[in-house]
C-alpha cells in the first residue's frame, strides 16, 4: 500500500515495479479463508498461504521504491487479496466467518497491477493504472 502520491511519480514507480518483477516466474497463490482489515472488519480478504516467491516479490518492491524515495507505510505484510471494502455487515464478521467453509483457492499471479482507489458514481472502486507482467529470466547457453 503505497498511500497518495503524486500523478508525477507514477513513470518512476513504474519502473520500480518493473525491476521487482524482472526474473520472476508467474506465482501459485493459495488461499486460505476469509479475513478482515481493522477493528470494523470493514475491509474482507481471501488470505493468501505464506509463499517465498510472493515475498521475494514484495521484498524487491519495497526496496526499489525506498531505493527511489518513496515513502509509503510501512506495516507488517500480510499476504490477502482484497474481497471488499466499506463492507456493511449484518451480523458480527466472526459469526458469519464461522458459518462459511470457504475452499481453498488456487490463483496464478501473473505480473503486479498498480491500482488507484477512487469513488465512481459514490462506490468505491480499484481502478488499474498499470501492469507489469513478471519476466522469468531465460539462461543462455
Amino acid at each position: 500500500f503505497l498511500g497518495e502520491q503524486d500523478s508525477r511519480d507514477i513513470p518512476a514507480i513504474l519502473a520500480c515495479m518493473k525491476s521487482a518483477a524482472a526474473g520472476i516466474p508467474p506465482i501459485v497463490l493459495h488461499t486460505a479463508g476469509l479475513s478482515c482489515f481493522h477493528k470494523k472488519h470493514d475491509i474482507c480478504y481471501a488470505v493468501v498461504v505464506n509463499n517465498p516467491n510472493l515475498t521475494m516479490v514484495f521484498r524487491k518492491l519495497q526496496d526499489e521504491l525506498w531505493r527511489n524515495r518513496f515513502i509509503f507505510q510501512k506495516e507488517s505484510y500480510a499476504a490477502h487479496i482484497t474481497l471488499g471494502r466499506e463492507i456493511i455487515w449484518r451480523e458480527p464478521f466472526v459469526q458469519i466467518q464461522s458459518k462459511l467453509d470457504m475452499q481453498p483457492i488456487k490463483i496464478e499471479a501473473s505480473g503486479l497491477s498498480l491500482m488507484e482507489s477512487i469513488r465512481i458514481e459514490g462506490q468505491l472502486s480499484y481502478v488499474p493504472l498499470a501492469y507489469e507482467r513478471f519476466e522469468e529470466r531465460k539462461i543462455s547457453k
